[in-house]
């Protein structure tokens, strides 16, 4: 038996504009099942289409247990590619076109300096308008901060934490008619604040529909 399966990413409209909560691991552990006896997980995440990872029934998913924590190193919970889906799938509603190639955990410092550039030398992009919008559906009403001191974030300055919770700050924060200058020396470890949020997701039981 796998250790660690591979999760199946199915998506539909959200139906309800009802906060969702996190389940813990336990529950996770002894989620409902489906009628192909699958465990059903659903992603939360801000305002988007809902997401929901299957997984074999005989899967314990010990590996929940050791992700998105100082102690795993802020490994990863959910795997990069089901991961941008998610991202993607809220800054499809969100964000304008011209700004979408910022939402990707990129976490190679390289690569992420690159997505950057692409993005905002065309000066198409409104930073200053639609990064709070780009670090909203990243950190999915997650507040990443802990991740965020751990890797240095806060080196830069305080004011940059913030991008590592955004769902504490209004919009003018950022600024207006520009990204304020000192929120532009964060963009420096981009690829780090993308990996917190990355480690910051979590999946969470969805309950059985009633017949």
């Amino acid at each position: 038996m796998d250790s660690t399966p591979t999760p199946k990413l199915i998506t539909e409209a959200l139906d309800s504009t009802a906060p969702l909560t996190q389940a813990t691991v336990t529950e996770l552990e002894g989620g409902d099942r489906d009628e192909n006896k699958r465990f059903v997980l659903e992603l939360t995440y801000l305002h988007a289409p809902r997401c929901f990872l299957f997984f074999p029934e005989h899967s314990s998913l010990p590996f929940l247990q050791n992700c998105g924590t100082a102690g795993s190193n802020w490994k990863p919970c959910i795997e990069r590619k089901i991961a941008d889906q998610v991202f993607g799938s809220c800054c499809e509603r969100f964000v304008p076109p011209e700004c979408r190639g910022l939402c990707i955990y990129e976490t190679n410092a390289i690569e992420a300096r690159v997505v950057l550039m692409h993005t905002i030398q065309p000066s198409r992009c409104r930073l200053y308008k639609y990064l709070p919008a780009v670090v909203h559906c990243a950190a999915q009403t997650h507040d990443n901060t802990e991740c965020c001191r751990a890797n240095g974030i806060a080196q830069l300055g305080e004011q940059c934490l913030q991008m590592c919770q955004p769902q504490a700050n209004p919009r003018r924060f950022w600024g207006v008619k520009s990204l304020r200058k000192d929120m532009v020396v964060c963009l420096a470890k981009w690829d780090q604040i993308m990996q917190c949020h990355q480690s910051g997701l979590r999946a969470r039981k969805v309950p059985r529909p009633t017949a």
